[in-house]
């Protein structure tokens, strides 16, 4: 299913890992797959540069990787992020979108990532003509992604409790009543294309948030995850990733609606980074410079390491 998944999300959108050959062996059961390199990193390295001068980590990387009076990412880029991603949950949706353009609807069947968190979330090299001082967000990793349509008897049971704590809409959650042991509430929703939209908004929030573990939000009753001091950002980008996060799927906006709110409002809080061309020099002191390593290696500037988990930091020492 990931190979057949990623070759097809390739064709929908240019914000989708692209595709570049690979096999089946239906005998073995086994897949291979070609795919490009995305050698700028992932949107979580942002968040570790970006959370390095916070108090709860200056103990553990002992350095600040961003200049003395830089403190978030800049709103330019989060805007950029969010439409990236929102491309791609469209075109799970089964829109074809090609650059700028939305086109014909594709495929009947939607797409449900089951997985979308800033880990999975790439970088290829910046587009020369649209926010050029920026890598290109890509969506990856479709290992636990599923097809599935309004005639799927397997949707939700089969389904759900598959992906990361902390990145799980409430329909991918199982709850039980406390007499009677029967599902309850949100577990008999079904996954879809709004499970995808809840998460590009959760991917947002810890993105604004410099939060690389989210907690997973605790939906015994109805609630979402929230911004945690949103001063930084503006408004406007405040109220749509909220709408994402909506508790119940009728309350978030479907893929297609999400983007073109998202553009409509871009051109008020892009800080003219859309149309810069060419590329400020690399290095260079700018207004909303993005600080991510394979740029700060290219600078001569200094990089943080990602840190082993703590079981094999425990094991390597």
């Amino acid at each position: 299913m990931e190979h057949h998944i990623t070759e097809r999300m390739a064709t929908r959108t240019d914000n989708s890992v692209q595709y570049l050959g690979g096999s089946v062996d239906r005998r073995r059961m086994s897949h291979r797959t070609l795919l490009e390199l995305c050698g700028h990193g992932t949107l979580d390295d942002i968040i570790n540069i970006y959370a390095s001068h916070l108090p709860r980590n200056i103990e553990r990387y002992g350095n600040r990787y961003i200049p003395e009076g830089v403190e978030n990412i800049p709103e330019p880029f989060l805007w950029y992020v969010f439409e990236s991603l929102a491309k791609a949950v469209a075109a799970m949706a089964g829109d074809r979108i090609v650059g700028r353009e939305r086109m014909a609807r594709c495929d009947v069947k939607e797409v449900v990532h089951r997985d979308i968190k800033p880990q999975n979330v790439f970088f290829r090299k910046p587009d020369d003509n649209y926010f050029s001082a920026y890598p290109v967000p890509v969506l990856g990793d479709y290992g636990l992604a599923i097809e599935t349509d309004r005639h799927d008897r397997f949707n939700p049971e089969l389904y759900r409790d598959s992906g990361t704590p902390g990145f799980f809409a409430a329909e991918q959650k199982r709850y039980v009543h406390t007499a009677g042991l029967l599902p309850a509430g949100p577990s008999l929703l079904r996954l879809g294309a709004k499970t995808n939209v809840w998460a590009i908004g959760m991917t947002m929030i810890a993105l604004i948030n410099l939060d690389r573990g989210p907690e997973q939000v605790d939906y015994s009753t109805p609630q979402r995850p929230e911004i945690e001091q949103p001063t930084h950002v503006s408004r406007e980008l405040q109220d749509l990733v909220n709408t994402c996060v909506a508790f119940s799927p009728a309350g978030r906006p479907i893929p297609r609606v999400l983007l073109r709110n998202i553009r409509a409002a871009m051109p008020r809080h892009d800080g003219g980074m859309a149309a810069q061309n060419p590329a400020p020099r690399r290095g260079a002191r700018y207004p909303n410079r993005l600080y991510y390593p394979i740029d700060r290696f290219l600078a001569n500037e200094p990089v943080p390491a990602n840190p082993l988990p703590q079981a094999f930091a425990t094991i390597w020492n």
